[in-house]
């Protein structure tokens, strides 16, 4: 017998810190008259259902370095994301900048898993070209440290191959890039 796995349909919008996922996530939710659904603005709710520890992540920080607490934040990103794509339908999914690069083999496994049952994962970039982008977005940044993460993210997304529909942005307005999107959506 062969069974058939449907895809899931609702858009799910990736790409690195100040890309313009929430502006554009929102604007096209509201456009298509659905619910808008963002880790960043469920995460810290759903780590404190999963023990997270303020006070260790400070720790690890202070001793060990920013990576430390990166590494640490992963355990509960790949926890939110698993029960925010299970708790939520007919949605447009902001998974905001950090909350889609996992070094960890068996986290990264289960990312890619998860990614797999949706049809429209959908990257923003400024360019198709990783310096460019960098360039382009790390004025948006103040610290060394965010920096620093954006660079390995820039390097993340365009040496994996998490989807194939990837929209450009820079120099495009949020209506400009929300076209894009609806083009792969195949809606007009």
């Amino acid at each position: 017998m062969i069974t058939t796995i449907t895809k899931r349909k609702e858009p799910v919008i990736i790409g690195p810190p100040k890309v313009g996922k929430s502006t554009v996530s929102k604007k096209l939710a509201n456009l298509l008259k659905c619910k808008y659904v963002s880790i960043d603005q469920n995460i810290d709710r759903i780590r404190e259902t999963h023990f997270f520890d303020k006070t260790l992540e400070n720790h690890l920080y202070h001793s060990k370095g920013i990576d430390s607490v990166l590494n640490y934040w992963k355990t509960f990103e790949i926890k939110a994301l698993e029960v925010l794509f299970a708790n939520n339908r007919d949605c447009i999914f902001d998974l905001g900048g950090g909350h889609t690069f996992f070094e960890d083999p068996v986290y990264k496994s289960r990312f890619l898993r998860i990614l797999s049952s949706f049809e429209n994962v959908i990257l923003l970039l400024p360019s198709n070209n990783a310096q460019e982008s960098l360039n382009h977005l790390t004025p948006k940044f103040k610290s060394i440290d965010e920096i620093y993460s954006l660079q390995i993210l820039i390097n993340n997304y365009f040496n994996e191959a998490l989807t194939a529909k990837i929209v450009y942005n820079k120099n495009q307005t949020p209506e400009q890039t929300i076209d894009s999107i609806m083009f792969f959506l195949q809606i007009k």
